[in-house]
């Protein structure tokens, strides 16, 4: 199977080293707990005087090294490494503001850095573009546009700005659902063998049973 899997809060852990480095540039602690939207700075706007513009965030918290010094989320690597041992195609789909060249040049790095001695492919969605036109078997992502995705089979990397969309009825069926990446390797056998496609893999409920 093709397996397209996001960066930012799915393979690294983007809001592990985000909400430390805006304490630094604002002196504001956001809890991890209250970033409800996608875009993070909604949640520390919540907290400024002074807002500061999407745009504003992002060339502040981008600076040459940020993303080269993230950390993989807990478990991610060694999924991937199990994933294609067991054949499958890992395809590294993430989003990147074109005009910041440096991003685009780290993101390269970071996964030569950490996914040595596994097969991928890379393909960075600019700012104005969309996942959807990705051809993958399954989508693991963390934003719901991207959940939306009309063909593959979504998987959503739990976090609190995806909640209400895992809640909502009018939400595409099914999306998986998935809190830790050492469960992926199961979550995708489960895709592929599963009988009835309309069945959710949630990992919480396996855990409690």
């Amino acid at each position: 199977m093709k397996l397209g899997i996001d960066m930012d809060n799915v393979l690294v852990d983007f809001i592990g080293s985000a909400l430390p480095r805006i304490e630094q540039l604002w002196g504001v602690y956001v809890e991890y707990e209250n970033i409800l939207e996608p875009k993070i700075e909604a949640a520390i706007n919540d907290e400024l005087i002074h807002p500061v513009s999407g745009e504003a965030l992002c060339t502040a918290l981008f600076q040459p090294g940020f993303f080269a010094s993230m950390l993989p989320r807990v478990g991610a690597v060694e999924a991937l490494k199990r994933l294609v041992q067991q054949g499958h195609e890992i395809i590294i789909v993430t989003r990147a503001h074109m005009t910041a060249g440096h991003v685009v040049q780290e993101k390269a790095v970071w996964l030569a850095q950490h996914l040595k001695g596994i097969d991928y492919q890379l393909v960075v969605v600019g700012s104005g573009g969309t996942k959807h036109m990705i051809n993958v078997d399954v989508l693991v992502d963390d934003e719901p546009g991207n959940l939306e995705h009309p063909t593959a089979v979504s998987v959503c990397a739990v976090h609190p700005w995806n909640l209400k969309y895992l809640e909502s009825k009018d939400r595409k069926q099914p999306v998986h659902i998935l809190h830790t990446m050492g469960f992926l390797p199961a979550l995708i056998y489960y895709i592929e063998h599963s009988k009835n496609s309309d069945d959710v893999f949630d990992e919480a409920e396996i855990l409690l049973n």
